[in-house]
């Protein structure tokens, strides 16, 4: 499938790459050989035995009722959020100063550690430096 199609699936199956002709061919296998994630594969129920197909038809039955739960319950997640919230949403606290001030005292901790953290930099930019040229002077002599 070309990755100029609209069809998601066609997208996704060529940024799989799982029919690129190349790939194949390096595997030794014909393109006819993976299915497209749009294809549909029927299962071959002739060569099961009556058993197998019991099975398949009970497991068939327990996904559709597990459908059914899982569809009960997303549409009891939507009415749960359809439904107006009570709760009001928490006040400021009355003592607005300590609030300031716990502010105010955080920001000067971070500006001193960005400073720290500034002069610890430069030291090492510096130390760098330095260790260069004295090699350098060294290779010089």
């Amino acid at each position: 499938m070309s990755t100029e199609t609209p069809d998601l699936f066609g997208k996704i199956d060529a940024m799989l790459g799982r029919r690129a002709p190349d790939a194949l061919l390096e595997k030794g296998l014909d393109i006819e050989d993976f299915p497209l994630l749009t294809d549909v594969v029927d299962a071959a129920l002739d060569h099961w035995n009556e058993a197998e197909r019991r099975d398949q038809d009970r497991r068939q039955n327990e996904r559709r009722q597990l459908d059914r739960r899982l569809g009960d319950r997303r549409q009891d997640g939507r009415r749960q959020t359809d439904r107006p919230r009570v709760d009001a949403p928490a006040g400021l606290p009355a003592d607005m100063n300590g609030m300031e001030g716990l502010v105010a005292a955080m920001e000067q901790r971070l500006t001193d550690m960005f400073i720290r953290q500034q002069l610890r930099m430069e030291d090492a930019v510096r130390k760098a430096i330095r260790d260069e040229l004295g090699k350098h002077r060294e290779d010089q002599a």
